[in-house]
């Protein structure tokens, strides 16, 4: 029945694609914006309600028409989402019952969940839930495709609305033991904090860990992967008030790793020992510092036993074990050991705000690199604890423009965001400025990619001229033209952003054309990826269209190429996608779905209908989130949602200006384009050499002491 009714909504879809069109000219930029402006679910007028509705019955004839319940499901998956999105809960829960395969059935579950908690209706999103879990009751694991993935959220948000029982039966489901035990602590994790740790908390969360060691207990093989699960249970079972329940899972860990190889023994008992401190069982934590033989694995043992001594407020314990860390790094002959025990006590150190100690622990690194990635190092862990000023202080030590911009951004974006733009933007300007060292070229993409994000977003535009000119400078430096390619899109993105286009279009075309003269060249089908996301930026969606679908499919040696939460890894299919929802979020649904039906993949061409369902109904949200790239920053597109007029990833021209251009060529990528839219410094002291100032006029600056930043 199944095939009969799919074979005959096939047929129907394929002569419907070409009845339901969006009769409506290319909108004008006030139009546009009057239009995204409508889409407030709670008050669709009834001609905006009526166009949408042709558009979702469009989206879902070609859902159905697409072979397989996976592929089938993922883009009804968006459909529901569009609906939960214009708040027509009644109309998502229809469109579920048009979804067979279970995976996508649970998503879209979930999604009608999160709605109904977040209007406070738990009872409907716990029955949701337990409806979404059942789905996959005595199913073949081999059917559960994503590993257990969807299992793994709907068993968090169980926990989350107060369902331990049905957590548990959930993560019971997912069936590789691993991620299950991982699954079942993130529950405990997501129940402390959904009820403010509360003793009804605690005593969900420990049934919920109990479960956990039960099930990683039963893990064979991997003694010491497994040993590591069972640390991060002990631990958290502290953190629910569990300390008998950790100590039996610390001494289960402890016999994992005496049965275990060799290989890492030390590694994980330098783990425990830290843990065990956590449950304040010093003497046992101790003994087992006593197991690990002397050097440098006994040195990152005793530093994480401090480090934890330190987090239970108990410093004073805590320094004297610092003191005997940095003894046996003291001994340690291989000079590569004795710099990487060094840098694992900067960081415990930075952790507890022992800086001064820290500080000196660096100087007595004698390379200048490593003392620098160690430098930058305890600069994350100051900027992580929001101590902007004191990580500042340390890029007057870091000497290469590859790391010490990785503190400049931060502190700048903070400055910027924080209502000093002139301040941010000197210090992005001093980010970039030469020191005198050879720049290592390695960390130059991503110092630029956070100046130039910093820049668009907390900075002075009267300073982009100058750091987008120096962040060009130092991409002439970069080897390798496809790499140049990659980070001149940067560029591209920012200038795009702040509105300056017709620069963004020079700088991609100059980026296309190099790419395209190395189109043999690792990298190329990434740098291409990047091209069409500026044209995105630059609001070129047809030019953005053009490049992605020149992308070349993947091949058989890229596979497997799809994600747990049904996106693409392969940058046609990403690329595609993009478009499609970034056409979908300025209502040009034609393009939209032309760009969707462009991916040879069904499952992809499923994911990019999803995508483009879920922009229509809420053209405001993010482009990265909506096609499932919420994570990438490496191209420095802000995930902040858009000002009005909405354009797909910032300020663009009006759309009607890129239609007038000649259509893209829809090709299989296979064919060409034609005209493109070391050091000299002495020896190290120690502490740090200073390596410049920090902002001072003159530069001048307060010289850094010990107890400056303690």
């Amino acid at each position: 029945m199944r095939s009969l009714t799919h074979s005959l909504v096939h047929s129907l879809a394929i002569g419907a694609v070409g009845v339901l069109t969006l009769a409506a000219p290319p909108l004008g930029g006030v139009a546009r914006a009057q239009l995204a402006d409508s889409f407030n679910p709670l008050s669709l007028d009834p001609v905006t309600r009526e166009v949408l509705s042709n558009a979702f019955t469009r989206l879902r004839f070609l859902a159905i028409s697409i072979e397989g319940e996976d592929e089938t499901g993922q883009a009804l998956n968006g459909i529901v989402r569009a609906r939960l999105a214009r708040d027509e809960r009644a109309e998502a829960v229809d469109e579920v019952t048009r979804i067979y395969d279970p995976i996508w059935s649970g998503r879209s579950l979930v999604a009608i969940a999160r709605h109904d908690h977040a209007r406070g209706d738990d009872e409907s999103a716990r029955d949701l839930l337990r409806r979404a879990s059942g789905n996959f009751s005595g199913l073949d694991a081999g059917r559960i495709r994503d590993g257990g993935e969807v299992l793994r959220l709907i068993a968090v948000h169980q926990a989350e609305l107060g369902d331990r029982e049905g957590a548990i039966e959930t993560a019971r489901l997912i069936p590789d033991p691993q991620f299950r035990v991982r699954a079942l602590q993130q529950t405990a994790s997501a129940s402390l904090t959904a009820l403010d740790n509360s003793q009804e908390a605690r005593r969900a969360a420990s049934a919920l860990l109990q479960e956990a060691f039960t099930q990683a207990r039963g893990i064979e093989g991997d003694e010491h992967e497994t040993a590591h699960l069972l640390i991060e249970i002990g631990r958290a079972q502290i953190a629910a008030g569990d300390v008998a329940g950790s100590r039996t899972s610390f001494e289960t860990a402890r016999e994992r790793i005496a049965a275990g190889p060799d290989s890492g023994r030390f590694d994980a008992y330098a783990m425990l020992a830290g843990a065990m401190i956590e449950g304040e069982d010093a003497e046992e934590a101790m003994q087992i510092v006593r197991l690990i033989p002397e050097g440098a694995a006994r040195s990152r043992a005793i530093a994480s036993v401090a480090r934890a001594r330190g987090e239970t407020g108990d410093l004073d314990s805590a320094v004297p074990l610092f003191r005997l860390a940095q003894e046996e790094t003291d001994r340690i002959e291989d000079m590569a050991a004795r710099a990487d025990a060094l840098e694992h006590l900067i960081v415990e150190l930075a952790k507890v705000g022992r800086l001064a100690d820290a500080f000196t622990a660096a100087g007595r690194i004698s390379d200048k690199l490593r003392q620098s990635r160690a430098m930058l190092a305890m600069g994350k862990i100051l900027l992580g604890q929001g101590k902007y000023e004191e990580a500042l202080i340390l890029t007057d030590y870091i000497p290469y423009v590859g790391l010490r911009a990785q503190i400049f951004g931060p502190v700048a974006m903070n400055r910027g965001l924080n209502g000093d733009p002139q301040g941010a933007s000197e210090l992005l300007s001093r980010a970039l400025e030469s020191t005198g060292y050879k720049p290592i070229l390695d960390f130059l993409p991503e110092a630029l990619r956070q100046v130039l994000q910093a820049q668009t977003r907390a900075g002075q535009p009267e300073a982009d001229a100058a750091i987008f000119a120096r962040a060009r400078d130092l991409i002439d430096l970069i080897p390798g033209d496809i790499q140049k390619v990659r980070a001149l899109i940067q560029i591209a993105i920012a200038e795009a952003q702040r509105g300056r286009i017709e620069n963004a279009q020079k700088t991609i075309s100059a980026a296309y054309r190099t790419a395209w003269e190395n189109k043999d060249q690792p990298g190329f089908q990434e740098a291409l990826e990047d091209i069409a996301l500026a044209q995105i930026a630059a609001g070129d969606l047809l030019s953005a269209f053009d490049t992605a679908a020149r992308i070349p499919p993947p091949r058989p040696e890229d596979y497997p190429i799809r994600a747990s939460d049904g996106s693409f890894l392969a940058p046609r299919y990403r690329s595609l996608t993009r478009v499609a929802a970034a056409s979908a979020r300025l209502g040009e649904t034609d393009l939209a779905i032309r760009a969707a039906q462009q991916m040879e993949e069904a499952s992809a061409r499923a994911a990019g209908l999803a995508a483009v369902a879920v922009a229509m109904a809420a053209p405001e949200s993010d482009l990265l989130e909506i096609v499932g790239d919420a994570g990438r920053t490496d191209l420095g597109v802000t995930t902040a949602p858009p000002e009005t007029p909405p354009s797909p990833l910032g300020e663009a021209p009006a759309l009607e200006e890129a239609v007038e251009e000649e259509p893209p060529v829809e090709q299989d990528g296979s064919g060409e384009p034609g005209s493109a839219p070391g050091e000299t410094r002495p020896e190290e002291p120690s502490p740090p050499a200073r390596q410049g100032s920090r902002g001072a006029p003159g530069g001048r600056a307060q010289p850094l002491m010990p107890n400056a930043i303690r």
